[in-house]
């Protein structure tokens, strides 16, 4: 029988192994609709989680891995490439991923973004299908110095867009109309999107209104989010990428 690893708080299970900071319980898969049900409202409450060989999960869960590009050095190119941290990254994002049964990698057409899921489509043995409707939000015409104040002015108005810019309401429209059409076309499937910083946080905010300007300059190069789904659509973020614990690998 397979296995689960579930994110609870070391006050609810004493006894539960200790990962990292993560707290893990493991929980046999072998469970009724109803203990998968509760299950899910105290994941959804109070944590995440991460699993192997559940079999019984993948029939009742869409799954979505948002991935924020590596490191690239700035030009105003908007297809430049990543670095060499950058590339590095791209590498422990593979890492990351391969353990999951994903079955489908979708990308901006940047070259940023499509770099930092490479190492992961040559591991899986799956193709890079490019869809343009993931691209950044463009923010319009600023200089560098002026950038997070440029950003910061489209959150604070959702429908304000720069001159030859992309109003936050816009882009994010746009990126949820790429994710309804793939969550159809993959239901119970669990896939990979790799993305912008911008367009990421705009995704995430309508899952959870809490997502601000502060929640998009705190994203790193490379992030990663989950987007959970249940049969009723109810969907649960949480995040995959720490430095830290990277850094320490």
């Amino acid at each position: 029988m397979g296995s689960k690893l579930v994110k609870f708080s070391v006050q609810s299970f004493p006894k539960a192994r200790v990962i990292g900071k993560s707290v893990f319980v493991k929980l046999d898969v072998g469970l009724d609709d109803r203990t998968i049900q509760d299950l899910w409202e105290r994941m959804a409450n109070v944590g995440y989680w991460q699993y192997d060989a559940t079999e019984r999960m993948q029939q009742t869960m869409s799954i979505f891995f948002l991935v924020r590009h590596a490191h690239a050095d700035w030009t105003p190119d908007e297809n430049r490439p990543l670095s060499a941290r950058g590339h590095d990254d791209a590498n422990r994002v593979a890492d990351i991923l391969r353990q999951y049964p994903i079955s489908a990698i979708y990308s901006s057409p940047f070259l940023r973004a499509r770099e930092t899921i490479t190492p992961l489509a040559r591991r899986l043995g799956l193709p890079v299908h490019i869809e343009p409707e993931l691209r950044e939000r463009r923010l319009g015409n600023s200089t560098t110095e002026e950038f997070f104040k440029a950003v910061e002015a489209t959150w604070r108005d959702s429908s304000f867009a720069h001159p030859e810019g992309e109003s936050n309401t816009a882009a994010q429209q746009r990126g949820l109309a790429v994710l309804r059409r793939l969550k159809k076309q993959h239901m119970t499937e669990q896939i990979v999107l790799s993305t912008h910083g911008n367009l990421m946080a705009l995704i995430l905010q309508s899952f959870d209104p809490s997502v601000d300007f502060a929640f998009w300059k705190s994203l790193t190069m490379p992030d990663i989010y989950t987007l959970s789904f249940n049969q009723v659509g109810k969907a649960v973020m949480s995040k995959l990428w720490y430095e830290s614990r990277y850094d320490e690998l």
